[in-house]
């Protein structure tokens, strides 16, 4: 019935379930970090908040841009390629293996409690997640939901029984932090297993260095705009524990990972809406321009909503899913609560960009605010703490709109009044 429904519009059958799936995913890993936060209390919770902060701030090193380059070179085709998958995923693999590499060297330094080993462990379950993040790339691209959901349980089946047992026999940092390790990497691995079996492929690594080199040439200006957008999402956490309390740090991801959950809604969107902009942009301005409508008169309402629930619900939120222990992050919350109706629209504007081919511009503008928010960081932190880093990611969202939406604007006007107005496709 369900799919009956949706038959006459591919492209939001296609997002209803791509929403359904990452409302299972994130809504799992939250699910996740109640549970941990109540059994470690928040002073523990917060080393573990920074622990997660951390790597995921090298998340980006594990594909650099090339995933979003996955899913528009298969809009674009139209059709599915399979020497592009293991082109992509082996140069995935190398990348890994450089992260690392790097963070080996690095952990010692960036983790000022003790037991530094903690973050290497953190670094393998983003590891995990991340190959799972491709092959839902990829099946985004090809517009196989069956197959995405599959993979999703596998691999979320195994973290959620291996870090429930470890919270029920093992309840400190340390058994949390190795449990979620070892089921994030076991998980992904038979969830990649299944994902070859199904597609009829054999993984063997034998890199086509050049065409590593092309993917990297179109990835990077992506990857690096995903870099600093990373970057200055995390910083706040990061900041506040070198200048507060590891129990700041906790209120805080308390209040980050309620407003973390806003994503799932534009990143469910858009990473099904890529392809499909970058076909109807291959089809014409009007085409185009129709199918944005389309898509921003589902993402507006969304954020509105959204923000109006996270902002008068915050108490409500915070003592039923923490506790009275975690009231520091009610004030945190209702500011993050305006953060995530930027980030709705911020969603939708940056990955037009990437579909019309302005990547570099998108990376300049990424590391602008990344400066931004280092600068509101460093002057709001040390007097605000916790709130101070919420105030400071607000700030950096709302340059970020402002900067990516006059561009887009000026764009459009200028190519508008060009003869034939046949694209803004080109550089």
């Amino acid at each position: 019935m369900f799919k009956r429904i949706f038959s006459s519009s591919p492209l939001y059958y296609n997002v209803v379930w791509r929403l359904m799936l990452d409302v299972f995913s994130r809504g799992s890993f939250f699910f996740l970090n109640v549970l941990i936060a109540r059994r470690l209390g928040v002073t523990e919770f917060g080393k573990f908040g920074y622990a997660v902060s951390v790597v995921q701030i090298f998340y980006i090193f594990t594909e650099l841009g090339t995933h979003l380059q996955l899913i528009k070179e298969q809009g674009e085709k139209r059709g599915k390629n399979e020497k592009a998958w293991k082109d992509f995923f082996e140069l995935k693999l190398a990348l890994m293996g450089c992260c690392l590499i790097l963070f080996i060297f690095l952990c010692t330094f960036i983790w000022h409690w003790e037991n530094p080993w903690l973050l290497l462990v953190a670094l393998f379950w983003m590891f995990g997640n991340s190959i799972l993040d491709f092959n839902q790339f990829v099946c985004n691209g090809l517009g196989r939901m069956d197959l995405a959901r599959r993979q999703l349980l596998i691999q979320r089946g195994f973290l959620i029984a291996i870090v429930l047992g470890t919270l029920s026999f093992i309840p400190t940092l340390k058994g949390v932090m190795v449990g979620m390790a070892v089921g994030a990497i076991l998980g992904a691995l038979v969830s990649n297993i299944y994902f070859y079996q199904v597609n009829d492929l054999h993984l063997s690594f034998s890199p086509d260095f050049k065409e590593w080199k092309r993917i990297l040439l179109a990835s990077i200006p992506n990857g690096i705009g995903g870099a600093f957008g990373s970057w200055y999402l995390r910083m706040g956490a990061v900041i506040l524990a070198w200048l507060w309390s590891s129990r700041d740090v906790g209120e805080y991801s308390a209040a980050f990972r309620i407003y973390e959950t806003t994503y799932l809604i534009p990143a469910g969107i858009m990473s099904v809406s890529v392809p499909h902009l970058a076909e109807a942009l291959q089809e014409g301005p009007a085409r185009f321009r129709k199918e944005l409508l389309r898509l921003s008169g589902m993402v507006l309402p969304m954020a509105l909503i959204w923000t109006l629930f996270l902002y008068f619900g915050s108490t409500q939120i915070i003592e039923r899913l923490y506790g009275a222990g975690f009231a520091g992050a009610v004030p945190v919350l209702r500011v993050l609560a305006f953060v995530s109706g930027t980030v709705f629209v911020n969603y939708f504007v940056t990955h037009v960009m990437i579909v019309i081919s302005r990547q570099r511009r998108h990376a300049l503008h990424e590391a602008i605010v990344f400066l931004l928010n280092l600068v509101f960081s460093v002057y709001l932190i040390p007097d605000r703490a916790s709130t101070g880093a919420a105030i400071a990611l607000l700030l950096t969202e709302l340059s970020l709109f402002t900067l990516t939406t006059g561009y887009l604007l000026i764009q459009w006007h200028s190519a508008s009044r060009k003869p034939g107005y046949a694209t803004i496709n080109s550089r």
